[in-house]
């Protein structure tokens, strides 16, 4: 953590005033229709951008469970997750427990609290990943698909950099049960994720 302190103190700093600024303007679009145990998932390209989304959740509902992995580009964002608007929690990639046993028991423990993860985090960017499928299949819980969109902004690696006072629109998906993954062909079930999260747009535009 020490070495990646000074990053996450900055870059909190700067989405503390960007929201501070635009998070009146922004607003969430199909929240209200997510159910209460959802697994929230969407592209790492949006993490900045969902800075405004978890305040925005914070205050209308209970702040939702971060999923992030125990590893020093993870820990980039400890500060933000010291504002209190979401809740970290965090899975092992080494050790005698595979990381998605961890992820169930995490579910499990919190069987009526919404859980966020990128699925795309560790690269390839834009892609979901197959483990998604078998977290929502072992814990019984719905997927809901999720992109915050910023009206202006630069891009930086992929990544979307939020200008200031520039409003966000959160899009939310309709919730996929485990039972629509029924494809015999795992990757058909995956192809089945990407595609719910592609299609969401900003009704904005």
């Amino acid at each position: 953590m020490i070495p990646i302190l000074p990053f996450s103190f900055f870059a909190t700093l700067y989405l503390e005033l960007f929201t501070a600024l635009s998070y009146r303007s922004s607003q969430l679009v199909g929240f209200e229709d997510v159910p209460s145990n959802a697994i929230l998932y969407g592209f790492h390209k949006d993490v900045l951008t969902n800075y405004i989304t978890m305040k925005l959740i914070s205050l209308r509902a209970p702040k939702i469970m971060w999923i992030g992995y125990h590893g020093i580009i993870s820990y980039s964002a400890f500060c933000c997750g010291l504002t209190n608007k979401y809740v970290n929690v965090r899975f092992k990639t080494k050790g005698d427990q595979k990381p998605i046993d961890q992820l169930v028991e995490m579910l499990d423990r919190n069987s009526q609290r919404q859980f966020g993860i990128f699925t795309d985090a560790g690269g390839p960017y834009g892609k979901v990943k197959g483990s998604l499928v078998a977290l929502a299949k072992r814990s019984g819980r719905p997927l809901i698909p999720l992109r915050s969109f910023s009206a202006n902004h630069c891009l930086l690696l992929g990544h979307q950099i939020p200008y200031p006072k520039s409003p966000v629109t959160a899009v939310f998906g309709k919730a996929i049960t485990p039972e629509e993954l029924s494809f015999e062909n795992p990757e058909e079930n995956r192809k089945l994720l990407q595609t719910r999260l592609e299609d969401l747009k900003n009704p904005l535009k």
